[in-house]
């Protein structure tokens, strides 16, 4: 009997509680950052200037590095204007996300561009990243920088070799890689 007990609670452990292995960086407050940048690609809703922690991969585009004017910051949005755009948005928390939107964001804005780092990936992840899309043949990292991370509450690790992401709230993206961290599969 307490052999069956201990085999449900290292399940209920194992496939119930989400646990990630996320980057989990030192928090950094926005607000008081001089200058702020997009770390990685985002896809806004431009028709209603939105963005969500789930990271809707929708058509709006606004590319990895940009310059952000932090605007306001409280536990449920984010809203920040793009320098040289002239346009405002809010980053919204989704019930869904197993983080704070502190812990989010600081994956997604930050004091310091990586353009260094994405100059040495291979020339497809650079083409991805600058059109803000996976492709065939692109790295983990590449694809981090061209759609962001995805959801921790479907995609708990970044080691899996399945990460899934929605291009909406009824669509789902999936992108598979090999065992050498490459894309095979988009779905």
């Amino acid at each position: 009997m307490r052999t069956a007990v201990s085999i449900m609670i290292v399940f209920y452990i194992c496939c119930c509680i989400p646990v990630s292995i996320f980057a989990a960086g030192e928090e950094i407050d926005l607000m008081s950052e001089p200058n702020v940048y997009t770390l990685v690609s985002l896809h806004p809703d431009e028709q209603n200037n939105r963005l969500y922690t789930v990271n809707y991969q929708l058509p709006g585009f606004i590319p990895m590095c940009s310059a952000v004017e932090i605007l306001s910051l409280n536990d449920k949005k984010l809203t920040f204007k793009v320098i040289g755009r002239n346009k405002t948005y809010t980053y919204l928390y989704h019930k869904t996300s197993p983080e704070s939107l502190k812990e989010h964001l600081n994956k997604f804005f930050g004091p310091k561009c990586n353009n260094a780092e994405v100059k040495k990936l291979s020339e497809v992840d650079q083409n991805g990243i600058s059109m803000g899309r996976a492709s065939i043949g692109m790295t983990k990292k590449g694809v981090l920088y061209a759609l962001g991370y995805p959801p921790m509450h479907v995609t708990y690790s970044l080691d899996m070799n399945v990460w899934t992401y929605w291009k909406n709230r009824f669509v789902k993206m999936e992108i598979e890689f090999d065992k050498n961290g490459l894309v095979t599969a988009i779905r």
